[in-house]
Parts: structure tokens; C-alpha cells; sequence
């Protein structure tokens, strides 16, 4: 990056099991996560989020089915879990669920008002509650996900593409009047 911070963009072990982001790697600290970065990794079950991470991108778990568990270290500014969820240090945005965290259902807190893209894609729940703060549901939000039903927010403005592509048990989707 031009003001000397590293980029994750992918890895290259596609057997990985267990990663852990370093905060610096030859002197310069790693800030971003790329778009798609983690995306299908087949073996992939725990990451590790350091401290200085400041952006993290869009579907960046795409496809890669088996993580249980992230990490986020402590002191991070940006981002938190709760319940083992990845969110927004604010708690506004929602940028993953575990996609073999298995729960059957799962409230979303008052607080989110963003899905993020890839928020849920190949989540093993059947439903999800979605609260009235919710306004934007990003691309692919849901996106193979085993969802079966689910009621859209009364005050969301906009639903990205594929938001719900491929869901194959998706039978019910309740829409605001």
C-alpha cells in the first residue's frame, strides 16, 4: 500500500486449517483484508484477526463452509465478536457468521443496520431474524445459505445482488407492505 501497510489478498495454501493474521510481516503492519481473500478454503476451520486490521473486504469467507470460530485480538478498534460473530467495533454492521456454526436460528441484534456482503453465505441456520433497524442487505448476504424463511425489516432501503441466490430451502420470504 502507498502509505507502507501490507494487504492480506489470499492465501496459498489451500489445505490451510488454522490461520492466523500476523500484525506486521517484514517490518510493515497489516491493515487490510481483501475482497475474497479467505474464499474457498475447503479446510479452512479458525482465523485470527489481529489488532491492526482497519478494513475488512467484501465475501472475503466466500465459500470456504467449515469455519467454526473467529478470532478478533483484543485491542482492535474496528471489529469485535459477540456470540461468535464477526461485527462492526460499533456493533452497526454484521460482516460474518461462522458458516458451520450451527444454531438453527439466529437473532440479529437491535444495534446492526448493515449485513454485510457475504454476511451469511453457506450459514447452516434455518431462520434469522432480522430486526427494524436493518436498512442494507449486502450482495450475496445470504447466498447458499440453509435458510427456510425469513421477513424482510420495514425500514430496509436496499437489497444487493444475489442476496438470497441459491437458497435452495428458502421457501418463505415475508416482505414489508
Amino acid at each position: 500500500n502507498t502509505d507502507g501497510t501490507l494487504t492480506v489478498i489470499g492465501v496459498t495454501d489451500p489445505f490451510i486449517m488454522i490461520c492466523s493474521i500476523p500484525e506486521e510481516y517484514e517490518g510493515k503492519t497489516i491493515t487490510i483484508i481483501n475482497d475474497y481473500a479467505f474464499s474457498e478454503l475447503s479446510y479452512l476451520h479458525v482465523i485470527s484477526i489481529p489488532s491492526t486490521i482497519t478494513r475488512i473486504g467484501e465475501c472475503v469467507f466466500k465459500s470456504s463452509s467449515y469455519i467454526d470460530s473467529i478470532i478478533v485480538a483484543e485491542g482492535n478498534k474496528n471489529y469485535k465478536i459477540v456470540d461468535g460473530v464477526l461485527f462492526s467495533i460499533d456493533e452497526t454492521s454484521i460482516i460474518q457468521y461462522p458458516p458451520s456454526k450451527t444454531s438453527g436460528a439466529y437473532v440479529i441484534p437491535d444495534t446492526v443496520t448493515n449485513i454485510g456482503s457475504g454476511a451469511f453465505y453457506g450459514a447452516h441456520l434455518s431462520s434469522i431474524t432480522i430486526p427494524d433497524s436493518v436498512k442494507t442487505i449486502g450482495d450475496r448476504a445470504f447466498m447458499y445459505s440453509d435458510i427456510s424463511k425469513i421477513a424482510l425489516p420495514n425500514n430496509l432501503i436496499s437489497i444487493g445482488e444475489e442476496a438470497f441466490g441459491l437458497c435452495r430451502k428458502l421457501t418463505k420470504i415475508k416482505i414489508p407492505a
